[in-house]
This record gives structure tokens, sequence and C-alpha cells, in this order.
């Protein structure tokens, strides 16, 4: 374990561990994209996450990605406001089920809009 110069010594004993470290685990039979996007009239952006299930139950959840970007300074109408978020999302989503490489009969995806649950398969 690599150690951080600094550190608080209650701190050493966290470990990190990589999205694609699976030992001691089962067989993974489920991944859940999950992300999480708002939008204002300052910024707008989304947090993914990545969760994995394996045989005999045990979840891991880890955080992938996110991205902000600041609206525009000139004014818009506000459902055009609401869904710049949610293109970010789909691009992002886009992405990571192309980067991860995941069986897509293998994968449920989740979006969360504004507060709104959305469920994609």
């Amino acid at each position: 374990m690599e150690t951080v110069v600094g550190c608080p010594a209650y701190l050493g004993d966290i470990q990190a561990t990589s999205v694609c470290d699976s030992t001691g685990w089962e067989e993974l039979v489920l991944y859940e994209l999950h992300h999480f996007s708002h939008g204002s009239q300052n910024d707008y952006g989304v947090a993914s996450y990545l969760q994995m299930t394996d045989r005999s139950g045990k979840v891991a959840v880890t955080f992938l990605l996110d991205k902000s970007r600041l609206a525009p300074v000139r004014m818009m109408a506000f459902s055009r406001l609401v869904l710049l978020p949610v293109v970010v999302a789909v691009k992002v989503d886009c992405t990571l089920c192309r980067e991860l490489r995941v069986q897509l009969d293998n994968l449920d995806r989740y979006m969360q809009v504004n507060g709104s649950a959305l469920h994609k398969q």
C-alpha cells in the first residue's frame, strides 16, 4: 500500500480498490449504471456510479465520473435549460456503456434528472 505524506493517522486504515478488482467476489451477475444530473440557471452536470452485485448478493458501488458545465450566459427558455443536463447524462451513459464493455443484457441503467427518476434497460 502506498503511503501519503501528511496523511492523518486515523486515515491509515482506509483501502481503495480498483473498479476492476474482483478479488474475493463470486461471479458478477448484475451491473447497474446510475446517473444523477441536475441543472440550474448557473450550471448543470451529471455524476455517474456503477453498482455491481455478485451471485451471493454482495454489492459494491464505485464512482465513475462527473461532468459539469456552466449554463449559457444568454437567456434561454426554462424548458431548454432543463434539457441541458439530460443531454449530458445521455452522452455520458453512451460513453460509459461503450468503455465498460459490459454485456448489455446484464446492465440496468438509471437516470435521475432534477429529482425525477427514470429507468432504462
